[in-house]
């Protein structure tokens, strides 16, 4: 029998497979620490399959589970936002070749900056 709670999980996968949202999924009760990212594939009556996407943005297979496993979904998260940028500039460097840095002088920090800024590159910045 399906529950209320199932009902409205099911529809917010339906809705993030129509937008290609990506989605947190916490199937295990005992443990809210691990999840699944991924992007929905398929939403069935009972079940759901998400394309797996990995801390770094790359495809890392599928995740069939059961709706009524679901012990809590997430949508519209920062980290969500992160693995998205991430996941839709996976092939930016092995697409396009890199623009030469000749041009900005010595590639110190600000240098660095200006040069993924006018190139539109991701940039990770570690404080130490």
């Amino acid at each position: 029998m399906m529950s209320e709670m199932d009902g409205k999980l099911r529809e917010t996968l339906r809705r993030c497979l129509a937008s290609r949202e990506m989605v947190e999924i916490y199937a295990d009760p005992e443990d809210l620490v691990e999840f699944n990212v991924g992007m929905v594939e398929s939403v069935g009556h009972n079940s759901y399959c998400i394309q797996s996407i990995d801390p770094y943005g790359q495809f890392d297979g599928r995740q069939i589970g059961r709706i009524d496993e679901i012990v809590r979904l997430v949508t519209g998260s920062e980290y969500l936002a992160a693995i998205r940028l991430l996941h839709d500039g996976r092939d930016a460097l092995v697409n396009h070749p890199m623009p030469s840095t000749e041009p900005y002088g010595e590639m110190d920090f600000e240098n660095s900056l200006r040069f993924a800024q006018e190139n539109r590159l991701l940039v990770s910045l570690i404080d130490r």
